[in-house]
């Protein structure tokens, strides 16, 4: 019955969102929320989201990213964007893997909009936010300030 509501909901909109609500030993938080039909229907990676906040909430960040995909924008690593996230939050994203696939996991910011992990306030729970960016991640300094970059 599941599998029947999520072709349906596939051949719908395009795309289906699964939220891994157990822990998830691949994912750097034990979370992991994940699109699939991106590629096959707008020709872009599939998004993933592992910071753990509630699934509404992921849910909501997917359908304003995709409503941009489908608009024509291409996310790219790297880059951010503001038009994802409400109060005017900027997100980041980056390339990672899902199971066996690539896909471009959403970054997102701390609550003072800080999408560097080593700039984070320490009076906040900054943890999951840094986590987010992987497990094997060293942190490079650039002109731009810090980005993650796999080791």
């Amino acid at each position: 019955a599941v599998q029947e509501r999520q072709r349906a909901n596939l051949e719908k909109y395009g795309w289906v969102a699964h939220f891994i609500t157990d822990f998830d030993s691949n994912s750097p938080t034990g979370s992991n929320a994940h699109t699939h039909g991106l590629v096959e229907n707008f020709n872009h990676p599939d998004l993933q989201v592992v910071l753990p906040i509630p699934p509404q909430v992921v849910h909501s960040i997917f359908v304003s990213a995709i409503d941009q995909i489908r608009e024509g924008v291409r996310f790219q690593a790297g880059q951010q964007y503001d038009k994802i996230c409400g109060g005017g939050y900027k997100v980041t994203f980056i390339q990672a893997t899902e199971g066996d696939r690539a896909v471009l996991r959403i970054i997102l910011p701390t609550k003072n909009g800080s999408l560097d992990p080593l700039a984070m306030d320490p009076g906040e729970d900054w943890q999951p936010y840094r986590d987010q960016f992987g497990h094997k991640m060293k942190i490079e300094e650039r002109d731009d300030g810090f980005l993650p970059v796999k080791l």
